[in-house]
């Protein structure tokens, strides 16, 4: 790879490498990131802390702190991915579970660190650990058929359908999480979805 004429490490495309099979990703600050591992099935909290600059492979300074108290389940073709989504204003974060046809959501301002990650890393870091005790509820049990994407904007949610092309928006004001309609996307393979500056929904189409 090259970067401004900078030959670039490719391992960094798997920066600390405790995720393999990477279904998600949700950026909270600098250099702190959510994973949804689709390897290990659950979440794992990444911050790198320092920016190491293009091809360097120093992660001896980062801390990873990883949330496995439910099951994410990925596609087993490795095509329908299982997005995610921080809400920077209330700490919540979305999960799309693909396999589970749910979607759930954890409060990271809550938990405790309880013992050693449970996957071997491939190198030493400054923390690598397990949380417990966190919040963290199914929101969504029923009406998809393949979520996929997912997206939150203000007191609204977006789930894309990767079966029906659908984008569903659902009201998180209330007590309970409530569809409040549908979009038509234009047919099946919808996967990733974000709103852009201009309010529009912008979608990848993956077949």
């Amino acid at each position: 790879l090259l970067l401004k004429g900078i030959k670039v490490n490719p391992r960094h495309l798997d920066m600390l490498h405790v995720t393999p099979n990477s279904q998600g990703i949700a950026h909270e600050h600098w250099n702190k990131l959510w994973v949804v591992d689709g390897f290990n099935g659950d979440v794992v909290m990444h911050d790198f802390r320092t920016d190491h600059g293009p091809g360097m492979d120093y992660h001896g300074d980062a801390i990873i702190r990883r949330y496995a108290d439910f099951t994410i389940t990925k596609d087993p073709n490795d095509h329908v991915v299982s997005h995610c989504v921080l809400d920077k204003a209330t700490g919540w974060l979305y999960v799309v579970d693909h396999g589970g046809q749910r979607v759930l959501r954890l409060n990271t301002a809550t938990g405790m660190v309880s013992g050693p990650g449970n996957y071997r890393p491939w190198e030493t870091y400054l923390e690598y650990s397990m949380v417990s005790g966190y919040a963290w509820e199914e929101i969504i049990t029923s009406g998809l058929v393949e979520p996929a994407g997912i997206e939150v904007i203000g007191e609204h949610l977006l789930v894309s359908d990767h079966a029906t092309g659908e984008v569903v928006i659902y009201d998180l004001g209330g007590s309970l999480v409530t569809e409040l309609g549908r979009v038509d996307a234009g047919g099946p393979g919808l996967i990733g979805i974000k709103v852009g500056p201009d309010g529009r929904i912008w979608g990848v189409n993956a077949t």
